[in-house]
């Protein structure tokens, strides 16, 4: 059984949508009345709930991978890595007014989101062994 079939990966692969900032749109969830500030998994999130998305799914990946192997060669998983990684990094340029605990976040989700797939891992792990 491979354990990423067990993911909701709805939107990952989907073109990619531009970041916004403007504050022109709401949130989609919970009827949140924040300003949108990316698309993430074909939703229109806030930062709060884009920050909790991200580490919703990161933490299923992580308790999934010591459960059993994550089958590292999945497009699904390369493609939440790659959608959450780039969504992370927009946000964090675009967004004019994050305090540091936000930014903070924003960094622990590139970091996490870089070590679910084992060859970037492994890459980190040789680089840090020359050192």
């Amino acid at each position: 059984m491979r354990c990423v079939a067990s993911f909701d990966f709805q939107g990952w692969d989907e073109p990619n949508r531009e970041a916004t900032v403007s504050g022109a749109r709401k949130c989609s969830l919970d009827s949140c009345a924040d300003p949108v500030v990316t698309c993430f998994a074909q939703r229109e999130l806030c930062l709060h709930h884009f920050l909790s998305r991200c580490y919703e799914d990161l933490d299923r990946f992580a308790l999934c991978g010591r459960g059993s192997q994550v089958d590292s060669a999945s497009a699904a998983l390369k493609a939440f890595v790659e959608e959450c990684s780039r969504r992370a990094l927009e946000v964090s340029l675009q967004c004019p007014h994050l305090d540091n605990l936000q930014r903070g976040r924003l960094l622990d989700i590139l970091l996490r989101a870089s070590e679910l797939l084992p060859e970037t891992s492994a890459v980190r792990s040789i680089a840090s062994s020359r050192s």
